[in-house]
């Protein structure tokens, strides 16, 4: 008896061991999660290796995965051994000590994962909050010496201090090193104020969306004077992963058409869930597209739901920043982002969900024939995309093959309301929507603040009104002169405003293109730079589209380029819209020297 008892209990203390040795292991992982995507971002700059190998996208592919096996699992388990040992005290019957073991085993397993789910909501608050802002700052040293290249020498009078937030275009690219917005604004403002220092911090990000920068503005410690707001072509795509789509989208597609999946259900419960859905998409974005190309009739990234929430809080947080604005005394200056509406397709284009697939299906082919007719029969193929536009409003890639061929025509006017709608149209946006345009126009209206609409800006720049190449590298990115157009914007709205105690008698300097690239340094290396970006870029988004001959012929155009350019040729004679110093706009008469 003794000995049976001896062996009992080293059955359990081996139990035991095992329990504590899983329980370490999980501990350990968990832990190591954690550290991984909460911790400094040196830590992943560190480990960056195993984000090209794709690692920590496997991990949390297989940890959201045994997650939702576990969570239930654990939950069943420990009910029904809580049932068992409640049913056999009842009948006062003997609990064995593996039952007892196991039940302590799940039983701890569920409330780890319960502080796991708490944990995670607590994150998910903290990093979609609204920021406290400082609203008290150091006072400014008395004539700075500013170390980078854009701040100037010091002089009388107080520090005009610039502060950008927003995204890639907001840093210059694919100029960032030589100027950007912000940095075309500080050279021409100490032209205007030449008794006083300024200032320019660049706190914008590539890749970048509002919320990152509305929390991004927790790290001021100086009071700007003006802060440049330009944000709003990341809102969706930075969103989500190049391949995410809404499914089941079209209604009779599957079987289960109704019926959400297990992930969907979890994400609406559980915070773990939804932090590992969010971390996954924004590992994924920052991976290579796809390179598997898209349908003609394709699906939704994002539902409609989810556009009205991105919508809504980039509203708000806008809203917020200039009432931060005007709080501290600064003056906000927003900048609504245009984008190349006529020189870059929409990536994907859907039909209504309700849509029977045999109604897709005659579509396409409807669609297919318009687009055979562009070459032999031009104005029927301009008919045919009319009718087809007329048929499915909401069907992206018909807006842009009619306003192409509308172009063609010198259509101009009813060419640009297309290429706009195809642009808003686009499934899977990738440049700032009207809708979010919108909302800089609105806050700016309704709060008297400076307004720079790009959007009006390049259609009254280029002389056939068009938002193409030669105001773009890409899809996003304003070519040289569009960022040049974009400070000399916002320099006219300071001076409208009399903002910083502009002079009266000194007027808004207008930029001329061959100065500003002399004053920067933009030669035969921005040139490079410009063609490098841009055929990396339409080669790496070639994929998202059903059809990816117009962007490899564009990476193929900017590829030769940029060997032209290294053979030593002249961007200027180059051919390509947006290289080079020739204006889209009709020549300027040169300014007058401003005086103070």
């Amino acid at each position: 008896m003794h000995s049976q008892e001896q062996t009992r209990a080293a059955e359990v203390g081996g139990l035991r061991a095992r329990v504590a040795r899983l329980a370490l292991m999980v501990l350990a992982g968990v832990s190591a999660f954690l550290a991984w995507q909460l911790g400094p971002t040196s830590l992943r700059v560190a480990a960056g290796w195993l984000t090209v190998l794709g690692a920590p996208i496997f991990f949390l592919s297989v940890l959201e995965k045994t997650y939702l096996i576990a969570a239930p699992g654990t939950v069943v388990a420990t009910s029904a051994l809580a049932w068992r040992v409640v049913v056999r005290r009842k009948r006062r019957q003997r609990v064995a000590p593996a039952t007892a073991l196991a039940l302590l085993a799940v039983g701890a397993t569920l409330l780890s994962l319960l502080a796991a789910e708490a944990s995670a909501g607590l994150w998910l608050a903290w990093v979609h909050r609204s920021p406290t802002l400082p609203t008290t700052f150091a006072a400014p040293e008395p004539s700075p010496i500013l170390p980078t290249r854009f701040d100037s020498e010091p002089g009388g009078g107080g520090e005009i201090k610039v502060v950008v937030i927003g995204e890639s275009s907001a840093i210059g690219f694919p100029f960032e090193k030589w100027l950007s917005i912000g940095a075309i604004v500080g050279w021409r403002l100490r032209e205007v104020f030449p008794g006083r220092a300024v200032r320019v911090d660049v706190l914008a990000q590539p890749g970048s969306r509002l919320v990152a920068m509305h929390l991004r503005l927790e790290t001021l410690s100086r009071r700007p004077d003006i802060l440049i707001i330009y944000a709003g072509h990341n809102e969706f795509y930075a969103r989500h992963s190049w391949g995410h789509e809404v499914t089941p989208y079209y209604l009779d597609e599957p079987t289960v058409a109704q019926i959400q999946t297990v992930g969907a259900i979890f994400a609406r419960v559980s915070p773990l869930v939804r932090l590992i859905e969010e971390t996954l998409e924004e590992r994924k974005v920052a991976a290579p597209p796809p390179l598997k190309g898209r349908l003609l009739i394709d699906a939704l990234s994002h539902s409609v739901e989810e556009s009205a929430d991105l919508l809504a809080d980039f509203h708000s947080r806008l809203e917020a920043i200039v009432a931060y604005c005007e709080q501290i005394g600064a003056t906000p200056v927003l900048v609504a982002p245009p984008g190349n509406d006529a020189g870059y397709e929409p990536d994907r284009s859907v039909l209504p969900p309700e849509t029977p697939r045999a109604h897709r299906e005659a579509f396409a082919q409807d669609f297919e024939a318009a687009r055979r007719l562009e070459a032999s029969d031009p104005a029927s193929s301009t008919d045919a995309y009319r009718a087809l536009v007329a048929r499915h409003p909401g069907f992206a890639e018909s807006h842009f093959r009619l306003a192409k061929r509308l172009e063609a025509e010198g259509r101009d006017a009813e060419a640009y309301e297309h290429y706009v709608a195809a642009r808003d149209l686009d499934g899977h946006p990738m440049r700032c929507l009207t809708s979010f345009q919108d909302a800089y126009r609105e806050i700016a209206a309704r709060r008297k603040t400076i307004l720079v609409d790009g959007q009006a800006l390049f259609h009254a720049r280029n002389p056939r009104g068009l938002l193409d190449d030669h105001l773009f590298n890409d899809a996003q990115h304003p070519a040289f002169e569009g960022h040049v157009a974009l400070a000399e914007a916002v320099l006219a709205g300071l001076k409208e405003r009399k903002a910083l105690g502009w002079p009266e008698s000194v007027p808004a300097p207008t930029i001329d293109l061959t100065e500003c690239a002399s004053h920067f340094g933009v030669a035969a290396e921005a040139w490079k730079a410009a063609c490098g970006s841009a055929a990396g870029f339409y080669g790496a988004t070639a994929s998202l589209r059903f059809d990816p001959t117009e962007r490899m012929a564009k990476r193929d155009r900017y590829n030769k380029a940029l060997g032209d350019l290294i053979e030593g040729k002249k961007a200027e004679d180059l051919g390509v819209s947006g290289l080079g110093l020739r204006s889209v706009r009709k020549p300027m008469p040169k300014p007058t020297p401003i005086k103070p």
